[in-house]
């Protein structure tokens, strides 16, 4: 990672972060979570997630988007755990989709505004969805100004639904929240479907509002990790009839330090494999190891990873074909990249080299 002024996203780590990736800006882009940012004098490093940040993995190059704070403009009100999804479709008759870099939807999670804070730079703040525009660098919201309106219980704050993603197929955008419940948003419509989910067992409680979500655009299907459940399992929806699935984890995995912490989940669309990211305490400590699932023939592998490896938001860059690891809690903060090779275990995540 960069050192001195800030440079970068979570320079000297943090929590609660987002990760999408622009195939037209061939980059990472950052949103959301709990760091230090280019305007210190704003914050006080707690939902900070409108400074938007894009890294070029292959060029090892950051590129500031949008600065945490700028007066006069909209924005989501000190955004923490959110929503954080890529839509690029366009629509020359909807004025909120004409964006031709595309724009990123922005839920809450949770937002600090709703506890009364503010920066206090002067800019328009407020709580619920919001676009951000690739070409403006400027967000639309919040709700219905933004072509987002809340779903039928509402938001649900840091306690309902803190990821979310956009299925380019069905043009809509999803999260599981508590209950368990999948509510899908029809971003051209902008309506709302809602499903209770079961497995089969009417005691079912995964508590889903920290894990995070991810979709086989190919395969029809979501993702996720029931991290508390007996047995503990990747949780499948079809997204084509709402079947769900409990898939066992392998017997490697570690449970998260407490309810309260993220569960980290990729996909490897490439591969077609499901990447676990063993991380017990946000960031702070090193992986457990990296589970593998392969989704079309239901094998699991288990890989173990060096001890430098950590992070606290995880995504897949697929310019570069990688697992991306950032947000590093411990120094030396670093970001830490991983490609799967099929067969037996040839290769480790290891971090860029020294800069």
């Amino acid at each position: 990672m960069p050192t001195g002024a800030i440079r970068s996203y979570m320079q000297t780590g943090g929590k609660h972060g987002r990760a999408l990736y622009h195939p037209g800006l061939k980059a990472m882009v950052f949103a959301g979570g709990d760091w230090h940012t280019t305007q210190r004098q704003y914050e006080d490093g707690n939902g900070v997630g409108s400074e938007i940040w894009a890294l070029n993995v292959l060029g090892d190059a950051w590129t500031l988007l949008r600065p945490f704070c700028v007066p006069g403009e909209p924005s989501p009100g000190r955004p923490d755990t959110v929503g954080w999804a890529l839509d690029l479709k366009l629509d020359p008759s909807d004025p909120l989709r004409n964006d031709p870099l595309g724009r990123a939807v922005m839920t809450p999670g949770f937002y600090f505004i709703s506890q009364g804070s503010v920066p206090g730079c002067g800019q328009s703040e407020g709580l619920g969805g919001y676009t951000f525009g690739f070409s403006s660098k400027k967000f639309t919201g919040p709700d219905a100004t933004a072509g987002l309106p809340p779903p039928p219980s509402g938001w649900g704050g840091d306690t309902g639904a803190s990821y979310g993603l956009v299925d380019p197929v069905g043009d809509e955008y999803a999260r599981v929240r508590n209950g368990p419940t999948l509510e899908r948003l029809n971003l051209g419509k902008k309506t709302w479907s809602v499903q209770r989910l079961s497995n089969g067992n009417p005691n079912w409680n995964p508590v889903p509002n920290r894990a995070q979500l991810v979709i086989d655009v190919k395969g029809r299907a979501l993702y996720w990790l029931d991290a508390w459940s007996a047995p503990r399992a990747l949780i499948k929806i079809n997204l084509s009839n709402g079947a769900v699935t409990s898939i066992p984890l392998p017997p490697q995995y570690a449970p998260p330090a407490g309810g309260d912490h993220e569960v980290y989940l990729v996909f490897d669309p490439g591969n077609r494999v499901v990447l676990v990211p063993n991380n017990a305490d946000m960031g702070a400590a090193p992986l457990k190891g990296l589970g593998i699932y392969h989704v079309d023939t239901g094998r699991w592998e288990w890989e173990a990873v060096p001890a430098a490896v950590t992070g606290s938001v995880w995504g897949f860059d697929e310019g570069a074909g990688a697992l991306i690891g950032i947000g590093k809690r411990v120094q030396p903060f670093a970001y830490f990249l991983y490609k799967y090779a099929a067969g037996p275990p040839t290769s480790t995540p290891s971090p860029p080299p020294p800069r």
